[in-house]
């Protein structure tokens, strides 16, 4: 027998083979892709991107459907660059004689198929009454057949059958059509039946596409020659089609603008300003500087009054007096940060320009009419008033004492003894032994329905009113939410966690039970719906889920 020649050069007819397969059952960039692998024998992952214009996981995503099913085969290579760094590269190819196997088993397969499903389409109606429309099948053949006519008559109407055509197609029918629409493939197939390739066309290395060198090369060149240029700056990522599009220059000049904005202006009446900006309009408010500015006013107007301005000075001098005050606790406030000493100074200081404010107080008293005496009188009650209102300002809370206000569940770690408490506000309080009392607080402010602890582990879940599931990190110095999962379409109405168990069981209120994994805090896909969960006599809806607990005689229910 004589071995066929063996080809140094790819046939026009395998080509034509690919091209026509690829295009006739792959998409479109399907069809490219492969058009590249074979005008180049084997070729770069990143020059098909550069050649294709393709997003790297597009052009990912379309090499690896091609690689699965045989057409396209991949070699990574590890190439070294100039600078001593390694980098991988895959190079695509295609191997025609896994090609052409891989085409003649897909084609018989089909054919296969399509013989297959319509040997078992021999079970479909295939004979239909014209009068009641009813159909039968084949099997039913012998109830229909009437001996006394020997024909084939309806069961309901006794009208005679027609065979329906339409339902059951001719089997030699649909495969001669295949055998039709395929048969370019076949021609291609019988031309390609004795071609021995060369191994260095079944195993290309690879190469250089000529077109990508020589567009390097230019852009090379453009770079250099933008390098080498007066006040031209040239872009690692842009090809020479952009070095000389265009050569924009920007001047900002902010000087014109305001020239032109106070020429616009000079012809404009300056606009009024409104009463909010030029007073307050708040009944008794003042700010510092305007109360100091106004010192020295007030203190003219003292010398110069009189008993028709005795109301008016009065005021004045109550305003004066606040701010004086408020000035003077901000300057205990800040003595006392710096220790106790400093505090005292403060204070010292603080009494004597009371002191002295008093007694400049009391000289007025001696020259002004009865109606100064009343506003001395009220000055002092300010006083007061000012002094209680800072002193609150200065509380802070330092212990919480006694069992929570309202409080709505209980949890409790029998390893670690902890003690959980939840209340109605949304806070939670952590006992334990003495000197562990710690107070937390859900920021939705929702009441707390269940405490679930998770014993000996150091974590809290929580089930809140807004149908929200919280676990806390109670291993911290401050405890803290980790992960938070809302029930949006169901409301939450008992939780339960099994011992060392990772599955945390949620009963809602149409008695459906949900499963969370605890270590990634999500739900999973399987539900306990309310009907699995009851007996099958049973038909009316069993409400919202009331309690959940593990089953004393079977730990995996």
């Amino acid at each position: 027998m004589i071995e066929p020649e063996v080809l140094t050069e790819v046939p026009a007819s395998l080509k034509r083979l690919a091209k026509q397969v690829v295009r006739g059952f792959y998409g479109v960039e399907h069809a490219l892709a492969l058009d590249v692998l074979i005008r180049n024998p084997c070729v770069r992952e990143e020059d098909m991107l550069e050649l294709l214009k393709f997003d790297r996981k597009q052009l990912r995503s379309v090499l690896n459907t091609l690689k699965a099913d045989k057409f396209v085969k991949c070699r990574m290579r590890v190439e070294t660059a100039p600078d001593g760094k390694t980098t991988r590269h895959n190079y695509y190819f295609i191997n025609y004689r896994v090609l052409v196997n891989v085409v003649k088993y897909k084609l018989d397969h089909m054919r296969r198929r399509i013989e297959t499903d319509e040997r078992d389409s021999t079970s479909r109606a295939s004979f239909r009454c014209p009068c009641c429309f009813s159909t039968f099948t084949d099997l039913e053949a012998n109830q229909l057949f009437d001996h006394m006519t020997g024909t084939f008559r309806c069961t309901f109407c006794q009208t005679e059958v027609e065979e329906d055509e339409s339902v059951c197609p001719d089997a030699r029918t649909l495969v001669a059509r295949f055998n039709e629409q395929i048969e370019p493939i076949y021609a291609l197939l019988r031309e390609t039946e004795d071609i021995n390739l060369s191994h260095d066309l079944l195993e290309p290395e690879p190469t250089e596409i000529p077109a990508l060198k020589q567009s390097r090369e230019r852009a090379a060149a453009a770079a250099g020659n933008a390098a080498g240029g007066p006040h031209r700056e040239a872009w690692s990522n842009k090809g020479s089609t952009y070095a000389d599009l265009y050569i924009q220059n920007v001047v900002i000049s902010m000087e014109e603008q305001d020239d032109q904005k106070r020429q616009v202006n000079e012809g404009k009446p300056p606009k009024e300003r409104p009463v909010w900006l030029t007073q307050s309009t708040v009944q008794g408010a003042y700010n510092e500087p305007d109360a100091l500015k106004s010192r020295g006013d007030i203190a003219a107007g003292a010398q110069d009054g009189a008993a028709g301005h005795g109301a008016g000075q009065a005021d004045e001098n109550e305003e004066v007096m606040r701010a004086l005050l408020i000035h003077e606790k901000r300057a205990v406030a800040g003595a006392g940060v710096g220790g106790a000493s400093a505090a005292a100074r403060g204070l010292a200081s603080a009494t004597a320009n009371a002191s002295d404010s008093e007694s400049d107080t009391s000289e007025s008293e001696d020259e002004l009419p009865s109606g100064p005496t009343t506003a001395t009188a009220s000055q002092h009650r300010t006083v007061e008033e000012v002094e209680e209102e800072d002193d609150d300002d200065d509380f802070e809370e330092t212990v919480r004492h006694g069992f929570p206000y309202q409080p709505t569940s209980l949890a409790f770690d029998p390893v670690q003894k902890i003690l959980a408490i939840g209340s109605r506000s949304g806070g939670v309080r952590i006992l334990g032994r003495p000197g562990v009392d710690c107070y937390c607080q859900h920021e939705s402010g929702a009441a707390v329905l269940q405490l679930q602890f998770l014993i000996n582990e150091g974590a809290l879940v929580t089930a809140c009113a807004d149908d929200t599931l919280h676990l806390w990190n109670l291993r911290q110095r401050r405890p803290a939410v980790l992960h938070s999962l809302k029930f949006n379409r169901e409301r939450i109405t008992f939780c339960h966690l099994p011992f060392q168990s990772k599955w945390l069981y949620v009963g809602t209120e149409r008695g459906n039970t949900h499963i969370v994994n605890i270590e990634s805090f999500i739900l999973s896909g399987y539900v306990i719906m309310w009907n699995k969960a009851i007996e099958l006599s049973t038909k009316t809806h069993p409400g919202p889920v009331v309690h959940l607990s593990d089953s004393p005689k079977d730990e995996g229910k």
